[in-house]
């Protein structure tokens, strides 16, 4: 699946989540508030634990906002194509 894919299934279940259940905190919470209550990113600590995945993030610059890349490793691409390689 594409990222960009993901992100947009996300996004859409959080709306649904939103609207489906209309509390004051669904509505004003934003996308990143609902990830980390989702579980999300403890998601990805346990695979960066399992070694399957690895996360990097440049040094923090004054006024600007920090992109984060969490890209597969070769144990966890490995994993994902379920042992086999294909080339």
């Amino acid at each position: 699946m594409h990222p960009k894919t993901e992100e947009l299934l996300y996004i859409l279940l959080w709306t649904c989540e939103s609207l489906s259940q209309p509390t004051v905190r669904n509505l004003t919470e934003s996308f990143e508030s609902w990830a980390y209550r989702s579980g999300l990113l403890r998601q990805i600590r346990e695979l960066e634990h399992k070694g399957l995945i690895e996360r990097t993030s440049p040094p923090p610059q004054r006024g600007k906002r920090v992109d984060r890349l969490v890209r597969l490793t070769e144990s966890g691409r490995l994993h994902a194509l379920h042992g086999r390689d294909p080339e």
